[in-house]
């Protein structure tokens, strides 16, 4: 049932409207801000605000309003991070100019003309939706899952498990693992998932499993990277990001792998 509303016409231009209001209202305002008066933005903790506020508003009905130039305290913003993991790009500016390409080439908008793109638009940015996906590759949301067996079984390596054993699954593991991915599993690379004629490339959810897989996968996969393709290609296009030098990005010991020490940045506006 959950599954069939979130395919509904309906929900998708809920999700379009939530996204297209918090971006108009909140999130260019603040890198506006930032960007013109040379401070220095957390961008991991920005993220997490568009994320809480988008949630609240479209399951609660209320906008907490937390992503603001004043950066309120708001209790539990900490618990959505899925967004940040789009920002890897931040250390790669050469695929942030192949999205700016790729937003160019499919949708040519002038400067000072430029609108948040529409849930069908940005399913014609096959690249940038490439660069997330090899971004949930390198960092997973959630580092390991697990499952328990009914009954005794064979691994395909070999292994015998005996009933009621709990086997881990480490995704972080299997993103940076060459046997899986090639020699190149440690280099970020957004082509992996795009095919010769230009499309997406079908891998099994056995291979990238960070949304889980079967009947236990993530419900809202296709919702969350319609927005997190909403929102960065609004960043992309509008502000060139530098990590700030110096500053050391590392994962967070948890369950949910977070920056440790969030993304600090500096923000400037582009001439296209």
């Amino acid at each position: 049932m959950v599954h069939s509303l979130f395919r509904q016409r309906k929900f998708e231009l809920l999700v379009e409207e939530t996204i297209h209001n918090k971006v108009d209202s909140c999130l260019i305002p603040v890198l506006n801000f930032a960007s013109e008066q040379a401070r220095e933005l957390d961008l991991k903790d920005v993220m997490e605000r568009v994320t809480f506020d988008n949630i609240c508003s479209m399951v609660l009905g209320f906008d907490p309003k937390c992503l603001s130039t004043e950066f309120p305290k708001v209790a539990y913003e900490k618990a959505f991070n899925e967004l940040e993991k789009t920002l890897h790009i931040a250390t790669h500016p050469s695929v942030a100019t192949k999205i700016l390409e790729e937003i160019k080439c499919k949708f040519a908008p002038k400067e000072g003309e430029w609108r948040v793109l529409s849930t069908r638009d940005v399913g014609k940015l096959v690249y940038l939706h490439a660069a997330i996906f090899e971004s949930f590759r390198l960092f997973p949301p959630v580092r390991y899952l697990h499952v328990c067996t009914i009954n005794s079984d064979i691994l395909p390596s070999g292994y015998r498990i005996n009933p009621k054993t709990k086997v881990f699954h480490s995704l972080y593991a299997m993103g940076r693992t060459q046997e899986i991915w090639g020699e190149d599993y440690l280099e970020f690379k957004p082509e992996r998932w795009i095919s010769e004629n230009g499309g997406i490339i079908h891998i099994p959810s056995y291979k990238f499993i960070a949304f889980g897989a079967g009947p236990r996968s993530c419900l809202g996969m296709d919702m969350s990277i319609t927005a997190m393709k909403m929102v960065a290609s609004a960043i992309i296009w509008n502000y060139h990001i530098q990590m700030v030098e110096g500053h050391h990005v590392s994962p967070s010991s948890s369950v949910i792998l977070h920056m440790k020490h969030g993304l600090k940045v500096k923000i400037t506006k582009r001439c296209i």
